[in-house]
């Protein structure tokens, strides 16, 4: 036989039972404090698609130069690179056959602009001393760059996907390094336009640690260098 306190947590308990069947569930997400509907993760072409156009506002965000030209050959590059990249996204996720046709036709053309205007910048920029160029990240020394990599290279843990086309993703990096070649810090100085290629070159960058000695036997306190996806 049931005592009383028996009896009456039963009854809250069957009560509870009753209301909850009988509530919506989107009502008792909504009015029950502590819970919440289920969040929807992005998909993973959503997720390229963030990190394509947050690559190109930071392009965009750069610090003109005063001329004309060389900014609007910047711009147009950058919305150029966008534009592949986003066509390569539709590649690798979209199912419309009509769609992936109009996305290799826009690689191709961007990269033929790309080339172009590169080019044309350098000349333009040429005859106005009062223009920096940006420059590439200037190369490490063959042997050293080499050994470098090769010890970066494992440690960079991302699952690289099939080259679709010429564009090759780089990330340029600059690292400090202490006297006995520990790393103590790496900065991401130009994105790849990929965020989660970018900290996967970070992280492997900074689990290289200490970096191969170089042929002089002495570290330098910093290095600049490119991390290619494809190379």
């Amino acid at each position: 036989m049931l005592g009383s306190s028996s009896f009456a947590r039963m009854f809250r308990l069957t009560w509870f039972t009753l209301a909850m069947v009988a509530i919506p569930h989107s009502s008792v997400a909504q009015g029950l404090p502590g819970l919440h509907p289920p969040q929807t993760l992005p998909s993973a072409a959503t997720q390229t698609y963030h990190e394509h156009k947050a690559a190109l506002m930071r392009a965009l965000s750069q610090s003109y130069t005063g001329n004309a030209d060389v900014d609007y050959i910047d711009i147009a590059v950058a919305l150029h690179e966008a534009m592949a990249a986003t066509a390569e996204a539709e590649l690798r996720f979209g199912a419309d056959e009509a769609l992936k046709a109009i996305a290799q036709t826009t690689i191709r053309e961007s990269e033929a602009q790309i080339t172009k205007l590169k080019s044309l910048r350098a000349k333009v920029a040429a005859t106005d001393k009062t223009v920096l160029a940006k420059k590439e990240p200037a190369p490490e020394a063959g042997s050293y760059a080499s050994k470098l990599r090769a010890c970066v290279r494992p440690r960079v843990i991302y699952n690289v996907p099939m080259r679709t086309s010429a564009i090759n993703p780089t990330v340029q990096y600059s690292l400090n390094l202490d006297r006995y070649g520990m790393v103590q810090d790496v900065r991401i100085t130009g994105s790849s336009g990929n965020e989660a290629f970018d900290k996967a070159v970070q992280k492997g960058i900074a689990a290289c640690s200490p970096v191969p000695k170089p042929a002089s036997g002495r570290y330098p306190s910093r290095i600049d260098g490119a991390y290619r996806m494809y190379d």
